[in-house]
């Protein structure tokens, strides 16, 4: 009994004698009845400290999965509002520079349009020569700041600000959400752009364009570059 691998509580219930168990055995009892109390103390103080385990792990697992998922919420609209901002910003650019563009034309056809006066005025006392010179000159001015040609360059101008726009909107993270793609996040909220940023049993939130999943990594497979 003594090399016994698990303890052993002796019970013999003889309370004036003490025998050779008493002394080899884990633990001596006056009576059996003794031993089946100190055991069923003994898991019941078991149960309390496993429901209280089970309690504070419980507790602590829903507060940080409360912060992780307020943080998610708040780095996709972080990310949402980001690029509407930088869009619109872009947007009010572009029309800040169409208006600008369009202000100097106007501003130099005008004047362009008070020098052909005043060149008019000149002419009317000039010798014959000199007026047709001063007229192939007119024609020159008509012929460079033609109204159709400046209406065309506007169009160039509205149609490159429409693909940058277009540009724009492919840039923004949504668009490619809604496409099918995905943005991959590790436990700290750092966007993922390699394998090398991950290891095994590490946890990944991945964001779709409807929501998002989390994942355990199993197995990492790595490119190699294959030369022709």
């Amino acid at each position: 009994m003594a090399n016994c691998k698990l303890p052993v509580w002796i019970g013999i219930g003889h309370e004036i004698d003490t025998s050779v168990l008493d002394y080899v055995g884990n633990r001596s009892f006056k009576t059996p009845t003794a031993v089946s109390e100190e055991l069923v103390a003994r898991f019941i103080e078991m149960d309390r400290h496993l429901n209280e385990s089970r309690n504070r792990l419980k507790s602590t697992w829903d507060y940080r999965f409360e912060g992780e998922r307020a943080w998610v919420s708040e780095a996709k609209t972080g990310i949402r509002e980001g690029t509407r901002k930088l869009i619109d910003i872009l947007k009010s650019d572009l029309k800040s520079s169409a208006n600008q563009l369009a202000v100097k034309v106007n501003t130099r056809l005008a004047t362009e349009k008070g020098m052909v006066s005043v060149s008019k005025s000149r002419i009317i006392s000039l010798p014959e020569n000199r007026i047709k010179e001063y007229k192939r000159d007119i024609g020159y001015f008509k012929h460079r700041f033609n109204k159709d040609k400046i209406l065309v360059q506007l169009k160039n101008e509205r149609a490159a600000l429409r693909i940058k726009k277009s540009t724009l909107k492919a840039y923004d993270p949504k668009t490619s959400l809604d496409r099918g793609f995905s943005l991959i996040y590790n436990k700290a909220g750092k966007l993922l752009k390699s394998v090398s940023d991950i290891s095994r049993n590490e946890t990944i939130i991945t964001e779709l364009g409807d929501g998002r999943l989390t994942s355990v990594i199993e197995t990492i497979e790595v490119k190699t570059n294959e030369r022709n």
